[in-house]
């Protein structure tokens, strides 16, 4: 047998009955002989030489759930001077291995920008009751459909179907949304006889009933994977009703998450895309000299002939959020500011942007609660009334947070990110200075703030703007200040880290940002490349 997510990716292979002839008989020597063929063992049977020619241009996906996989090791640290420009690669094999555009000038390329999904101007929450479950409505359902579309969610039932079942033999599948968590041991008190030490319990809800769903502890690795559900998440837990039809003894579950899909290079200019965020312009610790030496570069006056080639090659600036430090965001704030008005703020942002080539087109989203937004999501773009300087500039476009966009077709979703903060408290394993991993659940979850009334505001808008539908080709967020990507399942995953330097905020946090290490991806290949400066 071999699983859905094995097929996508071996029909995606240049030769697919070759490659699968020669797993087939790697399979026959091996000592390995699995009933049902994954991208796990897939990735153990692809490291036997026998097919690694075939592979080493291909990175294998991780196959999921198991979330808390290791990501590529961190990028070397070199230090620059603020003249000097430094290319950082990943230094692990990947398909995403730097490139460089040998002969094209984006000035000669026309904006090909497409703005799929922006809320401003459209959100319509009052903070109504009504409003309120309409949100949760909207989430559940979406959720529930893409769920469906998985082939192990096929013949799902409605929770108060599953409490009909007459036989408590058969399983079931129920899909709910998750209303509490909680840790279960041998002394609670529970008629199951599958509660035993490590347990944990949680409670589904559908549109009609709830149900108590128990992974027991006897199972460590199903354990191990119910450790990551976070609240509010959408999941199908398949299982047997127990014969008081009230609770659900769970022996698998699944996410939403998102389909493995091949990363396709698109029909295009090798034309290039940087991405930037938290750039905090108007804080005392704003990395002014790096940032210079970013607009040179940009401009074509410093670097290599190589670095020379990529600037030429940049099509579009992308920011996602926290553009400026803002004012009163946090008790003392004023001590690490050096400009005290948020419109002033933005004028020193503007005077940075405009010497920026007026061919590079600048879009720009906001991070609360650093720029003049509302707090909760979705954001609205920024308003003239604080940030007039940026309409000035002719090349920038600025959007709501989050924002779904196609530059020259590629499918790209910018996001700031504070729902971080959320999945790093309540999720085992996950640390600021590996974002991209912490982003990779977003994509699980299909949804960019999974978890409702923690950190990070939510507004109760009747449609969920946060859910991802379909699947981007990048995702870019901002907010913990480290650089980092990885690849999942075909989506390249950005963290663009910042063009602030450490504070003593994120000192006390532990927090070691990467000011002036920025993300750079050709459009056409979808290859990244990281920049030093």
């Amino acid at each position: 047998m071999i699983s859905p997510e094995t097929l996508q990716f071996i029909k995606g292979k240049e030769q697919p009955f070759e490659f699968l002839r020669q797993t087939i008989d790697q399979i026959v020597k091996s000592e390995m002989k699995p009933m049902v063929l994954t991208l796990d063992v897939l990735n153990k049977i692809v490291q036997q030489k026998s097919i690694q020619a075939e592979t080493s241009a291909a990175t294998l996906p991780v196959q999921e759930p198991n979330i808390s996989t290791p990501v590529a090791p961190d990028f070397p640290q070199i230090e620059t001077s603020p003249k000097e420009l430094t290319e950082v690669q990943n230094s692990s094999p990947s398909t995403l291995s730097p490139d460089t555009p040998a002969s094209v000038s984006a000035s000669d390329i026309l904006a090909d920008i497409i703005i799929l999904k922006d809320p401003t101007g459209l959100m319509e929450g009052e903070g109504r009751i009504e409003h309120v479950q309409e949100y949760f409505r909207d989430k559940f359902e979406k959720l529930r459909t893409l769920l469906l579309k998985r082939p192990d969610c096929n013949g799902a039932l409605t929770i108060e179907q599953a409490k009909t079942q007459k036989s408590s033999e058969n399983k079931v599948k129920i899909i709910g949304m998750v209303l509490e968590k909680k840790e279960l041991s041998a002394k609670t008190s529970s008629k199951v006889r599958e509660v035993t030490a490590n347990s944990i319990s949680i409670e589904l809800d559908d549109l009609e009933s709830t149900m108590t769903v128990v992974f027991s502890g006897k199972n460590e690795d199903l354990i191990k994977k119910a450790n990551r559900i976070t609240h509010d998440q959408v999941i199908c837990v398949e299982g047997f009703v127990t014969q008081q039809n009230t609770v659900l003894i769970a022996s698998e579950f699944f996410w939403p998450d998102v389909p493995f899909h091949q990363k396709k290079p698109h029909d295009i200019p090798p034309i290039s895309a940087v991405f930037l965020s938290d750039t905090h312009f108007g804080s005392k610790f704003f990395a002014a000299a790096k940032f210079e030496a970013f607009l040179e570069w940009l401009q074509g006056e410093v670097g290599t002939e190589t670095q020379q080639a990529l600037a030429k090659s940049v099509k579009y600036l992308v920011i996602a959020g926290d553009l400026i430090d803002g004012i009163g965001v946090y008790p003392t704030q004023e001590d690490n500011l050096a400009i005290f008005n948020i419109s002033e703020q933005y004028e020193l942002a503007a005077k940075y942007l405009k010497r920026i080539p007026k061919h590079i087109k600048i879009l720009i989203i906001p991070g609360g609660p650093h720029d003049a937004v509302r707090k909760a999501y979705p954001q609205p773009a920024l308003t003239k009334k604080y940030a007039q300087s940026l309409y000035t500039l002719e090349n920038v476009i600025l959007l709501g947070n989050p924002a779904h966009i196609r530059l020259h077709g590629v499918y790209i979703v910018i996001f700031h990110g504070d729902s971080i903060d959320d999945l790093i408290r309540v999720i085992p394993g996950l640390d600021y200075h590996k974002p991209a991993e912490i982003m990779k659940n977003l994509l699980v979850s299909r949804h960019l703030t999974p978890i409702y009334g923690s950190s990070t505001w939510i507004a109760p808008e009747r449609e969920d703007w946060m859910i991802l539908d379909e699947i981007p080709e990048i995702l870019h967020c901002g907010h913990t200040h480290v650089s980092d990507f990885k690849e999942y399942r075909g989506t390249i995953l950005i963290n663009s880290g910042t063009f602030q330097e450490e504070t003593d905020y994120q000192r006390s946090l532990g927090i070691k940002p990467t000011p002036g290490k920025i993300p750079l991806i050709n459009l056409q290949t979808l290859k990244v490349k990281f920049l030093q400066f």
